[in-house]
């Protein structure tokens, strides 16, 4: 069988996985779409395999961004095989598909016989509006042990026909692949501390865990910035756009593309889902931040990780050669 071929999974560019190659196995699977060629076109739009961002005047975020349009999966993407079933779920839920492939199966048979396998599920928000993931189990604040690597699986909740929020893909891997945590703010005493790789406990832990980076600013930063506004879509924090006025609470609601402090790793306090609400996390905003900016001025959700949240990243993808 030639190395780019599977006997049940299907390669999701021609000529270009390679089963005996060193990489990380994305296999995506569907659910909901009309057929699926329908799903097939969402994840190509998805994933941009070409690495190339595509504008989109008419859409709310102007320029979207793939999978492989961002970093650092655009220049890791030789680290990954691409794979996709033949079939969509009908009957049974992604994380039970998921469990029949993995829970208690050994060898040839757990992860249809791939190593490092991960699973990426599309699904039609018609029927399924809800993006989430199960994380892997790449600890926080020691390096990574290949052998011991067991990655989750994501689900992203997605249109056929509307390419805005694309890099909620990047987003949900970050969790399913690295382990990364939301950096949004979400408290209350019902639910479950979720402290972790970019979401600390107090600011010695933080210093711990990002303080390498401290100061830095993910480059990519840059190039995304240029891009908007060579394409003439950057909204600078210091002309921002306005929303809307909140009559009750009689203030204008505004946003921007986040400026360069915004992405600069430092310790921000709040952050993640926590019980008390005591936390710190690296940057005011970064892909693993998608806070709701329609009750409040905030800056716009960026396809960015951000310094703190790459050095995990790398230091998972730096265990795969791709060859």
């Amino acid at each position: 069988m030639p190395a780019d071929a599977h006997p049940v999974l299907r390669a999701l560019e021609p000529d270009y996985n390679n089963r005996q190659a060193d990489r990380i196995n994305l296999i995506m699977v569907g659910k909901g779409y009309q057929n699926m060629d329908e799903f097939l076109a969402t994840v190509h739009r998805d994933l941009a395999f070409d690495g190339v961002e595509k504008p989109s005047p008419e859409s709310i975020e102007k320029l979207h961004f793939g999978l492989f349009a961002i970093e650092p999966f655009k220049s890791q993407k030789s680290k990954f095989n691409l794979w996709y079933y033949p079939e969509q779920l009908t009957n049974i839920s992604p994380a039970d598909f998921v469990s029949q492939k993995r829970d208690d199966l050994t060898g040839n048979a757990r992860d249809f016989g791939l190593p490092f396998a991960t699973y990426l599920f599309f699904l039609n928000p018609t029927g399924d509006p809800q993006s989430f993931a199960y994380p892997s189990n790449v600890p926080p604040g020691v390096a990574p042990f290949k052998n011991t690597l067991l990655f989750g699986s994501a689900t992203v909740a997605r249109y056929p026909t509307i390419g805005d929020g694309m890099a909620v893909v990047a987003h949900e891997l970050g969790h399913s692949i690295f382990n990364l945590r939301d950096e949004y703010v979400r408290t209350g005493p019902d639910l479950t501390d979720r402290y972790g790789h970019n979401i600390a406990r107090t600011t010695n832990e933080a210093r711990q865990l990002w303080g390498s980076v401290e100061g830095q600013v993910d480059p990519f930063y840059y190039t995304w910035k240029e891009k908007m506004i060579a394409n003439g879509f950057w909204i600078d924090s210091s002309t921002p756009l306005f929303i809307q006025h909140d009559a009750k609470r009689g203030i204008d609601i505004y946003t921007w593309h986040p400026n360069e402090e915004e992405i600069r790793a430092g310790y921000v306090q709040g952050g993640g889902i926590t019980t008390t609400g005591i936390s710190w996390r690296p940057t005011k905003t970064s892909l693993m931040n998608n806070e709701d900016i329609l009750d409040k001025s905030w800056p716009k959700f960026p396809p960015v990780f951000g310094s703190a949240n790459r050095r995990v990243m790398h230091s998972v993808l730096d265990l795969f050669s791709g060859n």
